[in-house]
């Protein structure tokens, strides 16, 4: 979970991404409110309220939860919930001139993981980087894969 993450201070900028994609942009600073007041509840059961006041743990927390909250800023994070994917499912069947299969939802999920990497990601270096993916999953057909696809992006 995102309280996790920012407890461990290891920040992955897809797998934050991907969480943030499911939670509003609205609702990002309620959680990290939430998150700091929950560390803080917890050290306060631990200790008495005088020891944490003098020991400014709060502050300390505080800094945690900005670095994050600033690491989502800087990695233009804070409104993936709004990011669509460059290609639907059928646009990728069509493209790849696939049936609807579980492999689909794959390569829509590298998709996103691609474009939370490089927001700029454009529609012909996705098709470059999911026929790759899609070689690597379902085997070496390069020759069909580059015909197929290159004939169904120009549609």
């Amino acid at each position: 979970t995102i309280l996790n993450i920012i407890k461990e201070e290891q920040f992955d900028k897809i797998k934050i991404g991907k969480l943030l994609r499911k939670i509003t942009h609205k609702n990002i600073l309620s959680i990290l409110y939430a998150g700091i007041a929950y560390e803080y509840l917890e050290i306060v059961k631990l200790n008495s309220l005088l020891e944490v006041i003098n020991n400014e743990i709060l502050d300390k927390i505080i800094v945690k939860y900005k670095k994050f909250f600033d690491y989502i800023v800087k990695e233009d994070l804070l409104f993936i919930d709004k990011m669509k994917p460059l290609f639907t499912g059928k646009d990728l069947m069509a493209i790849f001139n696939m049936k609807p299969t579980g492999k689909i939802g794959f390569l829509l999920e590298y998709l996103i993981e691609q474009q939370i990497k490089d927001p700029k990601l454009d529609k012909n270096l996705a098709i470059e980087l999911l026929k790759k993916k899609k070689e690597e999953i379902m085997g070496n057909n390069s020759n069909e894969l580059n015909e197929a696809s290159n004939k169904n992006v120009n549609k």
